[in-house]
């Protein structure tokens, strides 16, 4: 079924409820994942688009590197690539979708690798594989872990790409590198949102709740920095 046949179906059910059902997609990053979409038409029968806004690198790369950049970095391996947020916002805005429409997506987890050498403090550095689940996470899978766990392990420095607007975590002993959002890039991220257009983007999302810490922090800055 095509989007435009979903919106009648959902017009037809309003019509009859005198409800106005939202229709959204989870939009992909990647030139070669939004490339055959024709997305100035399907933003034309959404109501708003759910940017991927991570995962651009992952333990299916050997390389360390940042899962939720910001921005790209001439320093980044993959630079040109467009493996960053305003990249993707901005291939979308390009192709016609209306800023009030797209939502950039925002991770409340982590991506890591392990054997990685105490060089530039483990970012873009080689890999053994990816680094093992921490103890007690609720993902149990290598590479992955929540933002909950990440921000309580010991034994970590903390390291700010000012280029890159991105965060990650290194321990040398172990040689384990994490890449994850923070507060300080969750805010970052919020006053992009803000501003990246007249108007500003139409918000933002996160995946997932469940991986926030206790506190629900993430969310709240995410929220504060929204204006809620």
């Amino acid at each position: 079924m095509c989007i435009r046949d979903s919106r009648r179906q959902l017009e037809a059910l309003g019509d009859a409820n005198d409800t106005h059902y939202l229709l959204s997609i989870f939009a992909p990053a990647g030139s070669q994942n939004y490339s055959n979409i024709e997305l100035a038409k399907a933003a034309r029968q959404l109501d708003f688009l759910n940017v991927q806004g991570y995962d651009m690198h992952g333990t299916w790369e050997t390389t360390t590197n940042h899962a939720s950049p910001l921005f790209d970095s001439p320093k980044d391996p993959s630079f040109g690539q467009g493996f960053d947020d305003e990249d993707t916002i901005a291939a979308y805005l390009a192709a016609g979708v209306p800023g009030r429409k797209l939502l950039l997506g925002v991770p409340m987890y982590g991506r890591g690798w392990t054997g990685v050498p105490n060089i530039n403090h483990g970012l873009y550095q080689t890999s053994t594989g990816a680094a093992p689940s921490p103890a007690g996470d609720v993902l149990q899978t290598d590479g992955l872990a929540t933002y909950g766990t990440l921000v309580a392990q010991t034994g970590f420095q903390h390291y700010f790409d000012p280029i890159s607007l991105a965060q990650w975590a290194y321990d040398a002993a172990t040689q384990t590198f994490w890449t994850y959002d923070t507060h300080r890039t969750a805010s970052i991220k919020m006053f992009y949102v803000q501003n990246r257009v007249p108007g500003g983007l139409g918000g933002a999302f996160f995946w997932a709740l469940k991986d926030d810490d206790a506190n629900g922090s993430l969310t709240k800055t995410m929220a504060e920095g929204l204006g809620h």
